[in-house]
């Protein structure tokens, strides 16, 4: 059974996504690594979030 993230929870994971979207702009055209480290990281917690909303329905 899933369990629903809570309010807290949730704006937790949309913080990471705003700070990891500021990484990837710093990083864009200076280091590669760097850029899909933080890509990885938008990506996983945006998963997160899509996984909790589409667990509703």
């Amino acid at each position: 059974m899933f369990n629903y993230l809570t309010d807290m929870e949730l704006e937790y994971h949309w913080r990471n996504v705003a700070n990891a979207l500021d990484e990837m702009e710093k990083y864009e055209d200076v280091d590669e690594a760097k850029f899909l480290e933080w890509k990885a990281i938008y990506d996983e917690e945006l998963s997160i979030i899509y996984d909790n909303a589409y667990s509703i329905f």
